[in-house]
């Protein structure tokens, strides 16, 4: 099952909730500066937490998401901003995804879209139908 975190909820449990959204993303210098923006982001309704559960409610992983918005298009999408799981078995892949589906279909999104390094989410991703043609082109600004 997938829970949708409130933002009472998170920080409530922040010091369990950064640490699996801060592992599934890439390093950066000041750690301390995006934990408070993350932290600000969850408890604003911006950025919202799912906890990934088992048949037993055991807490497996932690996803976040957030809304992005093509100005030109006008399109709305639901945009998976962190994910880390420990141990999920394939067959709850399916459920994160329906709920996630829903939620974004009920918010008015016509896609939900990520991006990974990580082989086993793209495996996870095809084999949940998703597009993955296109790449993510990243250039640092100097």
């Amino acid at each position: 099952m997938l829970a949708k975190m409130l933002p009472e909820l998170v920080a409530k449990h922040w010091s369990e909730v950064a640490p699996m959204i801060e592992a599934a993303m890439p390093l950066v210098e000041n750690v301390e500066h995006r934990r408070k923006q993350l932290l600000s982001s969850c408890l604003a309704g911006l950025l919202t937490c799912w906890g990934m559960l088992n048949d037993d409610n055991k807490l497996l992983g932690m996803a976040t998401t957030i809304f992005t918005y093509d100005i030109v298009t006008g399109e709305k999408n639901l945009l998976i901003y962190s994910l880390l799981s420990t141990g999920t078995e394939p067959r709850l892949w399916q459920g994160y995804f329906l709920t996630l589906s829903s939620y974004a279909k009920q918010e008015g999104c016509k896609y939900i879209v990520g991006y990974t390094r990580v082989p086993r989410m793209k495996e996870i991703a095809k084999g949940l139908g998703a597009d993955l043609e296109e790449i993510v082109i990243r250039l640092e600004v100097k």
